[in-house]
């Protein structure tokens, strides 16, 4: 079983978030973003990391700041979620 970057998945939900929040459905998202269906998912899931580049590209289409898919990461991440 493959194991989420806890980095990745906190990235990953604050997308999901932010999605939500738009009320723009994924399929709509997925096809303005060039980003596969599957591929938003599992980055979503946090087992791969999204680019700087899909992230500046979500944040245009859901007309959110970038930085509020980053910014803190790392002061929520626990030292033992960070060496797991």
């Amino acid at each position: 079983m493959v194991t989420a970057n806890p980095a990745n998945v906190k990235v990953g939900n604050r997308v999901r978030e932010a999605i939500e929040r738009s009320g723009i459905p994924k399929g709509k998202i997925v096809a303005q973003s060039g980003i596969a269906q599957v591929t938003l998912d599992r980055k979503i899931r946090g087992r791969t990391s999204f680019t700087a580049e899909e992230l500046i590209i979500l944040s245009e289409y859901l007309d959110v700041d970038p930085a509020e898919f980053v910014a803190g990461i790392k002061a929520e991440i626990s030292p033992s979620e960070a060496t797991a």
